[in-house]
C-alpha cells in the first residue's frame, strides 16, 4: 500500500472552552489545531478544498487566509536611525512585498526589518494609529485600523480590543 499525501484544506473552528474561532488554510483531517488563546486541541467544524475557500470568503478571511496581516512589525529607518514598533503591518497581496511605512522624523518609506504574528498585550497603553504615515492606509484610502480590528475581532474573539 502507498502512503497517502495529505492535502491541506480549508478549515473553520470553534474552541469549546473559551468559544474563540479562526480559519486555517492548513487544515487536515482528522488532525486538530491548538487554540492560541487557551492552548486546547480543537477539531476542524467544517473543511473544504482550497481551491473553493478563497471564493467562498469575504475580504478580511481572505487576507487571513493569505497571511497578509495584520502583523506586529518592528521598523529602522536608515537615514536617521529612529526605530519604532507597530501592530499595523502588513504584505501586499502577493504575500512577499512588505507594505513600507513612512518614518516620522524624516518621511522616508521604510520597510519591516522584523514581522511576526500579533499577540495579545499586557499593556492597557496604546498609541493612536498615525494614517499619514502608513502605505496600506494610503492604497485603501481609509485607515486600515478598521481591517486589523474586523479580522481581530473574528480571529480573537475573546479578547478585548
Amino acid at each position: 500500500m502507498q502512503p497517502t499525501k495529505e492535502i491541506p484544506s480549508f478549515g473553520e473552528y470553534k474552541c469549546s472552552k473559551c468559544k474563540s474561532t479562526w480559519n486555517s488554510s492548513k487544515s487536515f483531517e482528522n488532525a486538530s489545531q491548538k487554540c492560541r488563546i487557551c492552548n486546547t486541541e480543537v477539531m476542524a467544524t467544517n473543511q473544504r478544498p482550497l481551491k473553493n475557500a478563497k471564493k467562498m470568503c469575504k475580504t478580511e478571511d481572505e487576507m487571513h487566509l493569505k497571511g497578509i496581516g495584520p502583523f506586529f512589525g518592528e521598523f529602522h529607518c536608515k537615514k536617521c536611525q529612529k526605530h519604532w514598533m507597530s501592530a499595523y503591518c502588513w504584505f501586499e497581496n502577493d504575500k512577499k512585498t512588505k507594505v513600507p511605512q513612512k518614518c516620522k522624523r524624516c518621511n522616508v518609506n521604510t520597510f519591516a526589518i522584523k514581522m511576526r504574528s500579533l499577540e495579545k498585550s499586557n499593556s492597557e497603553i496604546t498609541k493612536p494609529h498615525q494614517s499619514e504615515l502608513c502605505g496600506k492606509c494610503q492604497k485603501l484610502g481609509f485607515s486600515c485600523e478598521r481591517l486589523k480590528l474586523k479580522s481581530m475581532t473574528k480571529r480573537f474573539s475573546a479578547w478585548r480590543i
